[in-house]
């Protein structure tokens, strides 16, 4: 398999084209591939708390990517793809991701519960996820900060976004 990440330290998962795993460790990487093998992201249904704290985390590490970092919250629907159920299918859901440059870090939960954090190429991201576009607050690090701090929460902050939270 060939190291192709587009960021260093991470290293690519499976067939998917672009699935990067964050954690470097054997046991990270077989839980991903069987994400991947399996076709299947489940939310962790904490995605506003997760999106700040991927950030916060890599602050800490290195300021000067994190400041290049931009917090997204928008709205997808649900596929076949990453609905729990088949009657989720088609249905509006908010959700907060982090954006560096062309890659979509996002956080997932595996069937038997391990969480993983990933990058994903963002076109292939938006397609996957069936993104809706026109609904995505993005927000840079000052401006994320601000909102944290104006609204006492990770988000959503936008009242048409609330309204889609489970």
């Amino acid at each position: 398999m060939t190291d192709d990440a587009p960021v260093p330290g991470l290293r690519r998962i499976g067939d998917l084209h672009g699935v990067y795993a964050a954690d470097e460790t054997a046991a990270a990487h077989a839980i991903v591939e069987r994400l991947v093998a399996d076709g299947r992201l489940y939310p962790t249904r904490h995605c506003f708390d997760d999106a700040v704290a991927y950030i916060e985390m890599i602050a800490r590490e290195d300021a000067a990517r994190a400041i290049q970092f931009v917090l997204v919250h928008g709205v997808f629907r649900l596929t076949a793809r990453n609905a729990a159920t088949p009657a989720e299918i088609g249905a509006r859901v908010a959700h907060a991701w982090v954006e560096e440059g062309d890659l979509v870090w996002d956080n997932a939960v595996t069937a038997d519960g391990h969480r993983v954090t990933f990058a994903v190429d963002r076109a292939e991201y938006y397609r996957e996820m069936a993104v809706e576009r026109d609904t995505c607050a993005h927000y840079t690090m000052p401006e994320m900060l601000g909102q944290h701090r104006r609204h006492r929460t990770t988000g959503p902050w936008r009242a048409d976004l609330r309204a889609l939270t489970r």
